[in-house]
């Protein structure tokens, strides 16, 4: 007696260890900062159940653990960052984290902090701007846009050294990038990436965006990433079919407009 009830223990163990194992199956998880990258992927809640799936998506105010998550398995995929940020992180950190889909970009634009219009501008004003090696060059290139510094021919990567003159006498001071919105007000002028003026409620401060082109659209265009060997998976073509569907796609195109373009087909 003793050795049949055994066996059926051991049966219902590996029947539970099965209906998990085909639960988590049907579980997508995806990691994501909150604006617009959380609220767009909610919009696959629907499509990915009329596939069969479940969606989690999983919050994150930091740049680094949802590659490092994904990297490790624990995410299905994330959507957060663009392609050059995703490949210097690979690069310093030994991750294999791969973009499958490119959905928008963000153009970044410098909002009024304690002045109100880009013609204010006077000497001694202050302007914060990203710090990383993606979005600094950025901002230095729509300083210049605006007439107020001059850079020599590295804008692609340039830093503060590259200044070879100011027109205006401002201070740039470098902040990292998510930390700007909170000091908006204690500035004159402030650069910030889209999401970051989404989530602070501020894109109606904008003064002016960057200019990109083509080329630079290709480059900081934010995109889903998935695991390596992973690009084929059940999990990230019913991620890429729920993309496709008419009604994510319009809310890609119009809910975040101007401070997000996308880039969907």
């Amino acid at each position: 007696m003793k050795k049949v009830l055994s066996v059926l223990a051991a049966l219902l163990v590996l029947v539970g260890c099965g209906a998990k194992q085909s639960s988590d199956d049907k579980v997508i998880k995806i990691g994501a900062t909150p604006l617009p990258h959380a609220e767009i992927l909610n919009q696959l809640k629907g499509p990915l159940e009329a596939q069969g799936y479940t969606l989690e998506v999983v919050v994150f105010d930091d740049y680094k653990i949802p590659n490092t998550e994904v990297n490790a398995g624990s995410l299905d995929a994330n959507y957060f960052q663009h392609i050059p940020y995703l490949e210097d992180f690979n690069e310093a950190n030994g991750t294999n984290v791969v973009p499958v889909l490119k959905v928008h970009y963000e153009p970044i634009a410098i909002y009024s902090g304690k002045k109100t219009a880009l013609t204010d501008v006077a000497d001694g004003d202050t302007v914060l701007v990203p710090d990383d090696a993606t979005n600094l060059p950025r901002a230095l290139k729509l300083l210049e846009e605006l007439g107020w510094i001059e850079l020599n021919e590295n804008r692609d990567t340039s830093t503060q050294k590259d200044i070879v003159k100011f027109n205006k006498n401002i201070t740039i001071k470098e902040i990292q990038s998510d930390g700007i919105a909170a000091l908006i007000n204690d500035s004159e002028y402030v650069i910030l990436n889209g999401n970051y003026a989404l989530s602070s409620g501020v894109t109606d401060r904008a003064l002016q965006a960057e200019t990109i082109s083509p080329e630079k659209i290709a480059e900081i265009v934010n995109v889903v990433a998935v695991k390596g060997g992973n690009e084929e998976s059940d999990k990230t073509k019913a991620i890429l079919k729920a993309f496709e569907d008419e009604s994510v796609r319009k809310y890609v195109a119009e809910k975040f407009a101007p401070a997000v373009t996308s880039v969907l087909d």
